[in-house]
Formats: C-alpha cells, structure tokens, sequence
C-alpha cells in the first residue's frame, strides 16, 4: 500500500509541476491509495507485537496532514540573507533590501504534520 501511496502522490506532483489545471483524477488517485495504506496500517498495528518496525523502532497511530509545496532550490540562502539584513538594520546598519538575482529552480517538497484530532471526528 506505501509504494501505491507514493506513486500515486509523485504522479499527483509530476501533475501539478506541469503547470496545468488542477487534476482531480490524481487527487482522487491521492486519496484511495491513502486510505488503503490506512485500512492496512490499521490492521497492522493492532496485531500484538506489531507496535515497532522492523528496525524495533516505534509506531505511533496518528493522523497527519499532508502539504505539497513548491520552494526555491536556493530558499535557505535566500532566508539567511533575509534574516541577516534584520540584523544589521537591528543594529544600526543602513541600506535596503539584499538583491538577490537570477531565477530560482522550485524543488517540491512535502511537509507532514502530526494532527491533534482524527479528519471528520464529531467535535
């Protein structure tokens, strides 16, 4: 079920990096794969002596909230830029903004977010 879930989320990112309309097939794609990774991390988990992996590590039921976003290749040395010019105008020193040049290649990256509470639980 994980290699499903991988593949269907890189295909939903090869989708959106093409630039075109937002594809709901993918998204859909997207969302089977992840509850049948559910369905079986579920079963899984509940098995006795099935709460660590294979490398005897533990695993923690949680929900989590799945982000794609697009970032500059170069984003840390455009914030340590940033945050260095909010020093030195802290400090006293002069001049604006830092110019930075040139176009950036986006990486794709996923943030992951534990969740507090389950999707569609009753509040």
């Amino acid at each position: 079920e994980l290699v499903e879930l991988r593949g269907a989320v890189v295909g939903a990112i090869d989708d959106a990096a093409r630039g075109g309309p937002e594809q709901p097939e993918a998204e859909s794609q997207v969302m089977r794969a992840a509850q049948a990774y559910a369905v079986e991390f579920e079963r899984w988990h509940a098995e006795p002596g099935h709460r660590q992996d294979e490398q005897g590590m533990r695993a923690p039921a949680a929900w989590v909230s799945v982000s794609c976003v697009g970032l500059p290749v170069d984003a840390v040395v455009r914030s340590s830029l940033m945050a260095a010019h909010a020093v030195r105008a802290r400090m006293g020193g002069g001049g604006g903004m830092p110019t930075i040049t040139g176009a950036s290649r986006i990486l794709t990256a996923l943030v992951v977010r534990r969740m507090g509470i389950q999707p569609g639980a009753a509040r």
